[in-house]
């Protein structure tokens, strides 16, 4: 990602595994966008592992044995603090799925 906000849309057929670099959170940030149809359960898990953040298939199911455990669609590289306080800022309101966090 480049200097000003930029949108991040995850697409129905996406193969997942990318690696995000530059991910700017806050009010002024980047943002994400999830499109209809990319993601079958309509859930995603967001796990902070390490510096990075991860968003994985998710069940749909919050807190259980399952959690983290899906498929990676991406990460963003050099963001550990991406929670439910910067949905807002991040998260593009026209988005079809819930994200879940650890």
């Amino acid at each position: 990602m480049d200097i000003g906000q930029d949108t991040l849309v995850f697409t129905p057929g996406s193969d997942g595994i990318d690696t995000v670099y530059g991910f700017t959170l806050g009010q002024d940030g980047d943002r994400l966008l999830f499109e209809p149809g990319s993601v079958s359960t309509g859930a995603v898990d967001v796990i902070v592992k390490g510096q990075n953040t991860e968003f994985r298939r998710s069940d749909g199911i919050e807190d259980n044995a399952g959690f983290g455990t899906g498929e990676v669609f991406f990460t963003l590289m050099g963001v550990r603090v991406f929670n439910a306080g910067f949905f807002a800022f991040n998260h593009d309101i026209s988005s079809s799925v819930t994200l879940f966090y650890d």
